[in-house]
């Protein structure tokens, strides 16, 4: 029987008065600009990870 292990994570496209939100990430495991995101944790549905990183992410996202 073949296993493997997985990590679950979620990337969201978040559009607000016509502007994008992007993350530019500067750790050398994977540099450059990508889509805001997370894990989703042991237990927790897709959509309460989007919810979560949209929420966390909004904070910042002001005009």
């Amino acid at each position: 029987m073949r296993t493997e292990s997985v990590e679950l994570t979620v990337l969201c496209l978040i559009h607000k008065n016509g502007r994008y939100l992007l993350q530019d990430r500067i750790k050398n495991d994977w540099k450059g600009y990508t889509l805001p995101g997370g894990h989703i944790e042991p237990g927790e549905s897709i959509v309460d990870a989007v919810i979560k990183v949209v929420v966390k992410r909004e904070k910042i996202f002001q005009p």
